[in-house]
């Protein structure tokens, strides 16, 4: 796993995973459109090691604003820290705001098991446990997939 060749910056054409977030998974073909809420990734290239994960959770409605301000804290301490954190995204349903979906790409398997590892993971976990009302994760597998500091697929 080799550090970013480029700081990180925010994805310029943000729309794509909105727009496009069906094309990361069969199991949201039907999916309703997106609201970006936070985008960051960093210089890479398509490895057969990386770890893509599509997450879906709902919480409760009255968490919201919390959760928003909690979820983007910690993806972007993650961006900052981890080298093996390559992209996060995460997006609220526009009619239903309390459904969220990350998009997450990791160097490895062991990127992403460090990072569910770190502090600000599992501060966000703790923090958040009781506005959770449901949770699942997808591992995706990205064929072809590279940045060079803004998404590109």
């Amino acid at each position: 796993m080799k550090p970013p060749t480029k700081p990180i910056k925010t994805h310029r054409n943000i729309n794509i995973f909105c727009k496009n977030r069906r094309k990361f998974s069969p199991t949201i073909k039907n999916s309703p459109p997106l609201t970006l809420q936070f985008w960051a990734d960093k210089t890479f290239t398509t490895s057969e090691t990386m770890q893509t994960n599509l997450v879906k959770v709902r919480i409760k409605p009255e968490y919201q604003a919390e959760f928003a301000q909690i979820v983007k804290n910690e993806m972007q301490i993650a961006m900052n820290k981890e080298n093996g954190v390559w992209l996060m995204a995460a997006g609220t349903e526009k009619n239903a705001p309390n459904h969220w979906l990350f998009f997450e790409i990791y160097a490895d398997a062991k990127a992403y098991e460090q990072h569910r590892q770190t502090p600000h993971f599992q501060e966000y976990l703790s923090k958040t446990a009781e506005m959770v009302e449901e949770k699942e994760m997808v591992k995706v597998r990205a064929e072809v997939v590279g940045s060079q500091g803004g998404f590109r697929y």
